[in-house]
């Protein structure tokens, strides 16, 4: 039978029927724990995440919390200290990232390279210069959190599986990371905040400015490349991720032959979810070797 994980990540503009069906599926599908991987908290668009945390712990579930882009330190970290006392099955694998399970290892990666405006000063930032901790900047506080950290964790490599809120950097088109993107041309300003030149914008919301302001957009890779040449050194060949939308649902091997769902296979890099999208996915863990099933809520695979 093997291990199940429930993944959903990027919440963004989805509705809470949509969280509540994605929860009433992994109950379906008796599914072991959840990955909530990322960008669950996302401005005035966003469900209520103390009612979805609240959700996730009234399920039984076990569930891993791991924070990405839009997650601030301060919101995050307090209300989970507080469902903590509650809900015995909410785990936040931050400062604690490796599970060690009976025929497989997790290890969690939490925080994003890329951060909005909302995060730049409070939010989880991943990367590999500074030692993992709480910094101050500009009064209040962000997480570091050093991708290099993996290699102290890891053991059996072949076992491993990471879960990331970004994917490392592929270089072909059927990479889990390509994504839609706008390159600011020339510095302009907008709601009286300037936007250099050079800067990335996603996707959705370069669409829109373009027709205002010189923004270029781009389709190409955008995945981390210190983070492929981590997972290269440690010889981890399982990354589960999310982030860009446009690949929710994507999966291949190192060389980026697709993979189909439900084979089981020793390496497997796999873009899991955007419930904005609609697209939830399952992991199955079978000691050294994981299948993963893609399920569309928008077309009704339930």
């Amino acid at each position: 039978m093997g291990t199940k994980y429930g993944i959903i990540s990027d919440i963004h503009k989805a509705n809470l029927e949509g969280f509540e069906e994605a929860i009433s599926i992994f109950r379906k599908e008796e599914v072991n724990a959840v990955v909530l991987n990322g960008d669950f908290t996302v401005n005035s668009y966003s469900l209520d995440l103390e009612f979805m945390l609240s959700l996730l712990g009234e399920s039984g579930l076990e569930t891993y919390v791991l924070p990405g882009s839009h997650e601030k330190v301060i919101k995050l970290e307090s209300l989970i200290e507080k469902l903590e006392e509650e809900y015995s099955n909410l785990v936040y694998p931050v400062t604690n990232p490796k599970i060690e399970k009976k025929d497989h290892d997790l290890i969690f990666l939490p925080g994003s390279d890329y951060r909005p405006s909302e995060t730049a000063n409070s939010g989880f930032y991943l990367e590999k210069e500074y030692e993992s901790g709480l910094y101050q900047v500009e009064g209040d506080l962000i997480r570091i959190i050093n991708m290099n950290d993996i290699k102290k964790h890891v053991k059996h490599p072949e076992r491993t599986i990471v879960f990331s809120h970004i994917p490392r950097k592929f270089y072909g088109e059927n990479g889990v990371d390509m994504a839609f993107f706008g390159e600011v041309k020339e510095t302009f300003s907008i709601h009286g905040k300037t936007i250099e030149k050079g800067s990335v914008i996603p996707g959705f919301l370069a669409y829109e400015l373009q027709k205002h302001f010189p923004i270029e957009i781009r389709y190409e890779n955008r995945g981390n490349e210190d983070l492929e040449k981590v997972l290269d050194e440690t010889g981890i060949s399982k990354n589960i991720t999310g982030h860009f939308h446009e690949s929710a649902g994507r999966a291949h091997d190192k060389s980026y032959n697709p993979i189909p769902e439900n084979k089981f296979v020793k390496e497997l890099y796999w873009n899991a979810s955007c419930l904005d999208r609609g697209i939830i996915g399952i992991l199955t863990v079978n000691g050294e070797e994981v299948s993963y099933k893609n399920i569309n809520l928008k077309l009704g695979n339930l």
